[in-house]
Protein backbone atom coordinates (compact mmCIF):
# COMPACT_ATOMS: atom_id res chain seq x y z
CA UNK A 1 0.00 0.00 0.00
CA UNK A 2 1.46 3.39 -0.93
CA UNK A 3 2.36 5.87 1.75
CA UNK A 4 -0.36 8.36 2.50
CA UNK A 5 0.28 11.97 1.73
CA UNK A 6 0.01 14.62 4.44
CA UNK A 7 -3.14 16.02 2.81
CA UNK A 8 -4.81 12.61 3.04
CA UNK A 9 -4.00 12.30 6.72
CA UNK A 10 -5.22 15.77 7.69
CA UNK A 11 -8.57 15.28 5.96
CA UNK A 12 -9.40 12.39 8.27
CA UNK A 13 -7.78 13.61 11.50
CA UNK A 14 -9.23 17.12 11.79
CA UNK A 15 -12.89 16.09 12.18
CA UNK A 16 -11.79 13.22 14.41
CA UNK A 17 -9.92 15.49 16.81
CA UNK A 18 -12.88 17.86 17.04
CA UNK A 19 -15.24 14.98 17.81
CA UNK A 20 -12.81 13.55 20.38
CA UNK A 21 -12.65 16.95 22.12
CA UNK A 22 -16.45 17.06 22.30
CA UNK A 23 -16.54 13.53 23.74
CA UNK A 24 -13.93 14.38 26.39
CA UNK A 25 -15.84 17.54 27.26
CA UNK A 26 -19.13 15.66 27.64
CA UNK A 27 -17.48 12.98 29.80
CA UNK A 28 -16.03 15.64 32.10
CA UNK A 29 -19.49 17.26 32.34
CA UNK A 30 -20.94 13.94 33.46
CA UNK A 31 -18.18 13.50 36.02
CA UNK A 32 -18.74 17.03 37.33
CA UNK A 33 -22.45 16.35 37.61
CA UNK A 34 -21.75 13.16 39.58
CA UNK A 35 -19.50 15.08 41.96
CA UNK A 36 -22.13 17.82 42.37
CA UNK A 37 -24.83 15.27 43.20
CA UNK A 38 -22.64 13.56 45.79
CA UNK A 39 -21.47 16.89 47.23
CA UNK A 40 -25.06 18.16 47.58
CA UNK A 41 -26.07 14.94 49.31
CA UNK A 42 -23.13 15.08 51.72
CA UNK A 43 -23.96 18.70 52.66
CA UNK A 44 -27.61 17.94 53.34
CA UNK A 45 -26.64 14.74 55.20
CA UNK A 46 -24.25 16.61 57.49
CA UNK A 47 -26.91 19.27 58.15
CA UNK A 48 -29.63 16.71 58.90
CA UNK A 49 -27.33 14.59 61.10
CA UNK A 50 -26.39 17.67 63.16
CA UNK A 51 -30.11 18.46 63.56
CA UNK A 52 -30.73 14.84 64.53
CA UNK A 53 -28.07 14.93 67.27
CA UNK A 54 -29.29 18.22 68.71
CA UNK A 55 -32.96 17.26 68.79
CA UNK A 56 -34.45 15.51 71.82
CA UNK A 57 -38.01 15.42 70.55
CA UNK A 58 -38.91 11.89 69.35
CA UNK A 59 -41.33 13.14 66.69
CA UNK A 60 -38.81 15.66 65.37
CA UNK A 61 -36.11 12.93 65.17
CA UNK A 62 -38.43 10.75 63.11
CA UNK A 63 -39.09 13.63 60.67
CA UNK A 64 -35.36 14.31 60.31
CA UNK A 65 -34.65 10.59 59.71
CA UNK A 66 -37.31 10.59 56.99
CA UNK A 67 -35.70 13.66 55.40
CA UNK A 68 -32.34 11.89 55.52
CA UNK A 69 -33.82 8.81 53.81
CA UNK A 70 -35.46 11.08 51.24
CA UNK A 71 -32.15 12.81 50.49
CA UNK A 72 -30.41 9.47 50.09
CA UNK A 73 -33.14 8.19 47.75
CA UNK A 74 -33.01 11.43 45.79
CA UNK A 75 -29.24 11.08 45.39
CA UNK A 76 -29.57 7.46 44.27
CA UNK A 77 -32.28 8.40 41.74
CA UNK A 78 -30.16 11.23 40.36
CA UNK A 79 -27.11 8.96 40.11
CA UNK A 80 -29.16 6.25 38.37
CA UNK A 81 -30.51 8.80 35.90
CA UNK A 82 -26.98 10.08 35.30
CA UNK A 83 -25.69 6.51 34.81
CA UNK A 84 -28.44 5.91 32.24
CA UNK A 85 -27.47 9.11 30.41
CA UNK A 86 -23.80 8.10 30.48
CA UNK A 87 -24.52 4.60 29.15
CA UNK A 88 -26.68 6.06 26.35
CA UNK A 89 -23.94 8.55 25.55
CA UNK A 90 -21.23 5.85 25.54
CA UNK A 91 -23.35 3.65 23.29
CA UNK A 92 -23.79 6.55 20.88
CA UNK A 93 -20.05 7.27 21.01
CA UNK A 94 -19.16 3.66 20.19
CA UNK A 95 -21.65 3.58 17.29
CA UNK A 96 -20.28 6.87 15.98
CA UNK A 97 -16.72 5.59 16.31
CA UNK A 98 -17.53 2.40 14.40
CA UNK A 99 -19.28 4.36 11.65
CA UNK A 100 -16.38 6.79 11.44
CA UNK A 101 -13.90 3.90 11.17
CA UNK A 102 -15.90 2.35 8.32
CA UNK A 103 -16.06 5.67 6.47
CA UNK A 104 -12.33 6.22 6.93
CA UNK A 105 -11.53 2.72 5.66
CA UNK A 106 -13.62 3.35 2.55
CA UNK A 107 -11.89 6.72 2.06
CA UNK A 108 -8.47 5.08 2.35
CA UNK A 109 -9.34 2.44 -0.24
CA UNK A 110 -10.81 5.04 -2.60
CA UNK A 111 -7.77 7.27 -2.12
CA UNK A 112 -5.54 4.38 -3.16
CA UNK A 113 -7.56 3.94 -6.35
CA UNK A 114 -7.47 7.69 -7.00
CA UNK A 115 -3.69 7.52 -6.86
CA UNK A 116 -3.80 4.70 -9.42
CA UNK A 117 -6.10 6.73 -11.69
CA UNK A 118 -3.68 9.68 -11.60
CA UNK A 119 -0.93 7.58 -13.14
CA UNK A 120 -0.46 7.15 -16.87
CA UNK A 121 -1.92 3.86 -18.09
CA UNK A 122 1.02 3.10 -20.39
CA UNK A 123 3.65 3.44 -17.64
CA UNK A 124 1.81 1.92 -14.70
CA UNK A 125 2.92 -1.39 -13.19
CA UNK A 126 0.86 -4.52 -13.66
CA UNK A 127 -0.06 -4.81 -9.95
CA UNK A 128 -1.85 -1.47 -10.09
CA UNK A 129 -3.63 -2.44 -13.32
CA UNK A 130 -4.81 -5.65 -11.67
CA UNK A 131 -5.87 -3.78 -8.54
CA UNK A 132 -7.85 -1.26 -10.58
CA UNK A 133 -9.53 -4.05 -12.52
CA UNK A 134 -11.05 -5.47 -9.36
CA UNK A 135 -12.02 -2.18 -7.71
CA UNK A 136 -15.65 -3.23 -7.67
CA UNK A 137 -14.85 -6.36 -5.68
CA UNK A 138 -13.20 -4.19 -3.10
CA UNK A 139 -15.81 -1.41 -2.87
CA UNK A 140 -19.17 -2.85 -4.01
CA UNK A 141 -19.69 -4.84 -0.78
CA UNK A 142 -19.20 -1.57 1.12
CA UNK A 143 -21.76 0.31 -0.97
CA UNK A 144 -24.40 0.14 1.76
CA UNK A 145 -21.98 1.71 4.25
CA UNK A 146 -20.98 4.58 1.96
CA UNK A 147 -22.23 8.10 2.39
CA UNK A 148 -23.84 9.87 -0.56
CA UNK A 149 -20.64 11.84 -1.09
CA UNK A 150 -18.59 8.64 -1.15
CA UNK A 151 -21.00 7.03 -3.63
CA UNK A 152 -20.63 10.03 -5.93
CA UNK A 153 -16.85 9.82 -5.65
CA UNK A 154 -17.00 6.09 -6.34
CA UNK A 155 -19.03 6.62 -9.52
CA UNK A 156 -16.65 9.38 -10.59
CA UNK A 157 -13.68 7.13 -9.85
CA UNK A 158 -15.11 4.32 -11.99
CA UNK A 159 -15.66 6.76 -14.87
CA UNK A 160 -12.17 8.17 -14.44
CA UNK A 161 -10.56 4.74 -14.50
CA UNK A 162 -12.50 3.64 -17.60
CA UNK A 163 -11.67 6.93 -19.37
CA UNK A 164 -7.96 6.36 -18.67
CA UNK A 165 -8.14 2.94 -20.32
CA UNK A 166 -8.46 0.65 -17.30
CA UNK A 167 -10.75 -2.33 -17.75
CA UNK A 168 -12.94 -2.87 -14.73
CA UNK A 169 -14.46 -6.26 -13.96
CA UNK A 170 -18.18 -6.53 -13.31
CA UNK A 171 -19.00 -7.30 -9.73
CA UNK A 172 -20.64 -10.66 -9.18
CA UNK A 173 -21.63 -11.09 -5.54
CA UNK A 174 -20.62 -14.32 -3.90
CA UNK A 175 -23.62 -16.48 -3.03
CA UNK A 176 -23.34 -19.30 -0.56
CA UNK A 177 -25.40 -22.37 -1.36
Amino acid sequence: MPKRKFVDITQTTLPTEDLDDKIRSKRSEYESERIAINFGFEESKIDLESQLCSTQNKRRKQIIEQKLEYEETLRNDRLNKLDNEISTFEKHVSETYEQRQKIQNIDIIMQEFWHISEKNFETIDWQSIRKARYIRYKLEPMLLLMTDNQKDKYDLLLKELTNKGFRIAKYIPHTEE
